[in-house]
């Protein structure tokens, strides 16, 4: 099953990797400071430019008329990069021109994009960022996420969807927090024994063997749903909240649709010849076409691989058995942590600064295990991306 290669132009290792909203562009960006987009529609790099730090994460911010990239650097830069939007790639063939201004004082290690704005996070601040063009960006805010894991370090973030403004944030020491932006204030907090790990909207999703210990405080908690299988990845795919995204130990990539229990697809990572890097592996669900595509950068390369996925009858994939966590039983009251810095810049709105009214619960996890098994769907192979001559 050989995968289709993407001539990214890095001169050094890749470090970040994002696909876009819609499946066509995928954007790289490398410890050189290099970014850049390739689209599977015109089968050409459409985005190439090169900045002053090594670029650490990489968003879509969607405004009305285009989608923009936003990057961000080691320095604390964030970069914006010209629209890249499907009508100015097919009248030019490339977009140019970027905006770029210092947003921490610490590497950027996060990026939300969402619709005309986006979340930066460094390792102790969020910060909120409008831009109605895809162009100008205006700081909203500034929040501190210094006091809320005794003094760790924020290393991801990911989005809730929810209306008082909720962020995710992974700390270093295991600990993972719904921060609201609304209010400034902690509104839940949890403790996982295990790293591999991912959130969507109102479940925390965990991914291991063993049985792991959790704990967890605050108002407003979300459910816990335990993958039991062995792994060395797990992340959402995008555009849905119930396929994921698995690697496996013995390095097989399979999808799981959590709402069935069934293994989607399956991807024998060992017929591509070569092991690809757990942080730098993402997927994209056309639900139109069915068709899953997969991007992965080969360990110490400087491009990346894609696979295009489809149903076909052929050997069966291994299965691995699943457990669920459904039940959360209430204890005692716990008012959840606030920041102790209370430094809003930009001109912040007082009336969100209203700390959450609601008593807080305290909670622990109850866990009922169903082992029943599932079934064992057909093996799925790779249609090859054709690329142009020029390539």
């Amino acid at each position: 099953m050989n995968p289709t290669r993407i001539p990214n132009r890095h001169s050094r290792t890749i470090s970040s990797l994002s696909i876009d909203p819609s499946g066509v562009f995928v954007a790289t960006g490398s410890t050189d400071g290099s970014v850049s987009v390739w689209s599977f529609l015109s089968k050409k790099i459409v985005y190439q430019e090169t900045f002053a730090s090594a670029i650490t994460s990489i968003a879509w911010l969607i405004s009305a008329t285009a989608v923009s990239l936003v990057c961000g650097e080691k320095d604390g830069s964030i970069v914006v990069a010209s629209p890249i939007g499907l009508l100015t790639v097919e009248q030019d063939g490339h977009v140019t021109g970027f905006t770029a201004f210092r947003s921490h004082i610490s590497p950027v290690v996060g990026l939300l994009g969402q619709r005309e704005s986006f979340v930066s996070a460094s390792s102790d601040e969020l910060s909120v960022w409008f831009s109605a063009d895809g162009i100008v960006c205006e700081q909203h805010s500034l929040y501190d996420t210094s006091t809320i894991a005794g003094g760790a370090s924020v290393y991801e973030i990911a989005k809730s969807d929810s209306p008082d403004g909720l962020v995710i944030c992974f700390f270093v020491d295991d600990t993972i927090a719904g921060f609201s932006l609304l209010t400034q204030s902690v509104i839940w907090r949890m403790t996982s024994s295990t790293k591999c790990r991912t959130y969507i909207p109102d479940s925390i999703i965990v991914c291991t063997p063993h049985q792991p210990e959790l704990a967890m405080t605050g108002v407003d908690c979300p459910r816990i749903r335990l993958i039991a299988a062995g792994a060395t990845h797990l992340s959402v795919i995008q555009q849905s909240t119930s396929h994921f995204l698995i690697r496996t130990f013995n390095g097989d990539i399979i999808v799981w649709d959590a709402v069935r229990g069934d293994v989607l697809f399956y991807l024998d990572i060992r017929d591509f010849g070569k092991d690809v890097r757990d942080d730098i592996l993402t997927a994209h669900y056309d639900e139109e076409t069915h068709t899953l595509r997969i991007i992965a950068c080969p360990i110490h390369s400087t491009k990346c691989v894609a696979w295009d996925l489809h149903r076909c009858s052929r050997r069966i994939p291994p299965t691995p058995s699943f457990t669920v966590l459904r039940d959360i039983k209430a204890g005692k009251p716990f008012v959840p942590e606030r920041s102790s810095k209370q430094h809003l810049r930009m001109g912040a709105a007082k009336a969100n600064r209203k700390a959450s009214a609601s008593a807080a619960l305290a909670v622990s996890v109850a866990v009922r295990r169903s082992t029943r098994r599932r079934r064992i769907p057909a093996r799925f192979t790779s249609t090859t991306l054709t690329q142009n001559s020029s390539q």
